[in-house]
């Protein structure tokens, strides 16, 4: 029981570093999107775009198919390559010419990025049993704003000193050691209920669809989420520049300010309403 026990942790503790460095990556460029917009001569619709309607759009609509995939794939595999590839796009975001190519790269950001959810979701519903499963959630969501913090802070330091593009670069390659140290020591759960377990209502997407929006509260909980997220998603986005522009803080310091602000009372939000949510 113990060694299950522990290879259920470690294994919560894997998905927190993917979510952390998804996160992490994710706030990249909302740190320097002044010095990208200035060097690639964009307007802050364009940068909108880019940040936000490109990453987003792809995210949501491969997510649903990555999370149908997830359903019967190897999640261990599925996680793998997702961390691959935003990792590798979060790289070649330091190489972008232009509008296109930069939003190509925040697209592959999203389409990877879209694997971590769904994956640590499915693991810790099969891994921990119902009373531990809100807390163990609300661990691993405490890596967002973990990412937040860290992602802010090492942005603005690292283009402050050495520039945004070679920024995106040392971050984006060093996603590839976790990519290694998955390889090497992460277990695929054994799936409650077997690997197929879709009969009935979930034989295929749109009937697995319909079955959730059928589900009570589920329509009220999306929409608000999708509210929250929007307030979520415009801060790490928005806020640098508006330090930059009309503060004059200095880029360096500047996710110093955002990232301890947003990610303590994240974390600590985040932390509490997991184990109130177990104990009720």
């Amino acid at each position: 029981m113990n060694s299950r026990v522990a290879g259920a942790g470690y294994t919560l503790f894997l998905l927190f570093l993917a979510n952390f460095l998804n996160v992490a990556d994710r706030a990249l460029l909302g740190i320097v999107i002044d010095p990208v917009k200035a060097d690639l001569v964009l307007t802050d619709t364009q940068m909108s775009i880019v940040s936000g309607t490109a990453f987003v759009l792809f995210n949501l609509i491969m997510g649903i198919f990555i999370a149908r995939w997830v359903d019967f794939g190897n999640r261990k595999r599925i996680l793998i390559l997702g961390v691959a590839l935003w990792s590798g796009a979060t790289a070649l975001t330091g190489l972008a010419t232009g509008f296109w190519s930069l939003g190509i790269t925040r697209i592959l950001v999203g389409v990877g990025e879209a694997t971590a959810f769904p994956v640590a979701i499915s693991m810790i519903s099969d891994l921990f049993s119902a009373p531990r499963r809100p807390r163990s959630i609300a661990i691993f969501q405490a890596s967002t704003f973990l990412g937040i913090v860290v992602g802010s802070i090492l942005a603005g330091v690292l283009a402050a000193a050495h520039g945004w593009r070679a920024m995106f670069l040392i971050c984006g390659l060093s996603g590839f050691a976790l990519v290694a140290l998955m390889i090497v020591s992460m277990r695929e759960p054994e799936r409650i209920g077997g690997t197929e377990g879709e009969t009935g209502q979930e034989a295929d997407l749109l009937h697995a669809i319909g079955h959730l929006m059928r589900l009570p509260g589920f329509v009220a909980l999306s929409l608000g989420m999708a509210f929250a997220g929007m307030a979520v998603s415009a801060l790490p986005v928005w806020a640098p520049a508006f330090l930059l522009r009309s503060h004059g803080v200095p880029l360096a310091a500047v996710g110093a300010i955002i990232g301890p602000a947003v990610g303590l009372g994240g974390i600590s939000g985040t932390v509490a309403s997991g184990m109130l949510a177990s104990y009720l």
